[in-house]
């Protein structure tokens, strides 16, 4: 890769040269070798066919498979980043996450995640009654640990007050994530909605141009507010200020959904449910909650 490895990582491989828990692993530096060679491969058509991506289609060779996760899902290290970061690649976003801010939060949050389910021993721990309930938020404040401010955990934790709790609570739990880190524009996305649901139109027309303001990484499937998001914000935008009074701005904004769309799509985000109703919303203020996925 014509890189060096971060000291940090240098030392947790010489500390444990890969592991094996439940659901998941850390590659040895020979299995990152091999990895890092293979999905290359099979990043390359994503990359190819992107277009925010200038460099002959070549994936961005600073991304390395470290492991997989609880969840099965492949952790890689961007070493372009100072941390370096510690990304979630989906395969079926065809986009990257930014998880942790290094390898040893990673592995740490994992190892203590299992501690909710097993004891020192291996044996499982039994979880009766409302405990079972509780894992996905205690797995959730167990990663807050390791990342008191990511942006990918406090996503995830207000995505399980959409479901669980009030639409008030969820929607301050959306406003600590926009101030997670890295900015992730997304963020702001799902605030935009929860300020509808409360009947908040200023606030979601701030949320939504805060989502477009922050830039396209130079990674451009990295933390990806493009396929669908982009173009709904604009559209929803465009309701807002169409309620408002504001036509100049609305007009500007759907002609930006448009634009948005014909470069990046929808994918299938237009059949989803979720976008009907953010739709509806933006041009009623009716909105029907429904369940979030955390």
């Amino acid at each position: 890769m014509g890189l060096r490895l971060p000291d940090s990582y240098r030392r947790l491989l010489h500390t444990m040269n890969g592991a094996v828990f439940p659901k998941g692993r850390l590659y040895s530096a020979h299995e990152v070798s091999v990895e890092w060679k293979a999905f290359q491969s099979q990043i390359d058509p994503w990359y190819e066919a992107d277009p925010d991506w200038p460099h002959a289609g070549q994936p961005p060779p600073n991304l390395l498979p470290i492991g997989a996760g609880s969840d099965g899902q492949i952790r890689l290290l961007d070493l372009r980043t100072a941390g370096p970061e510690v990304l979630l690649w989906q395969s079926a976003g065809r986009d990257f996450v930014t998880t942790h801010a290094s390898a040893e939060a990673w592995i740490l949050t994992e190892l203590n995640q299992l501690a909710l389910h097993y004891d020192h021993n291996g044996r499982p721990r039994p979880i009766r009654g409302r405990q079972g309930a509780s894992i996905p938020r205690r797995s959730l404040e167990v990663h807050l640990t390791e990342e008191p401010n990511g942006s990918y955990v406090k996503l995830q934790l207000a995505h399980w007050h959409a479901q669980y709790n009030t639409p008030e609570e969820a929607l301050f739990a959306y406003r600590a994530a926009t101030e997670g880190t890295p900015p992730w524009a997304v963020t702001h996305f799902y605030l935009a909605r929860w300020a509808m649901l409360t009947g908040r139109a200023e606030e979601a027309r701030h949320a939504f141009r805060r989502a477009l303001a922050i830039p396209i990484d130079e990674n451009p499937l990295k933390n990806s507010f493009r396929l669908g998001y982009r173009p709904t914000a604009h559209m929803c935008l465009a309701h807002l200020y169409q309620r408002a009074g504001q036509t100049r701005k609305a007009t500007e904004q759907f002609r930006a959904a448009d634009v948005a769309t014909t470069r990046y799509g929808l994918g299938d985000y237009d059949q989803t449910d979720e976008f009907q109703q953010l739709l509806e919303a933006a041009k009623t203020n009716r909105f029907t909650p429904f369940p979030a996925e955390y």
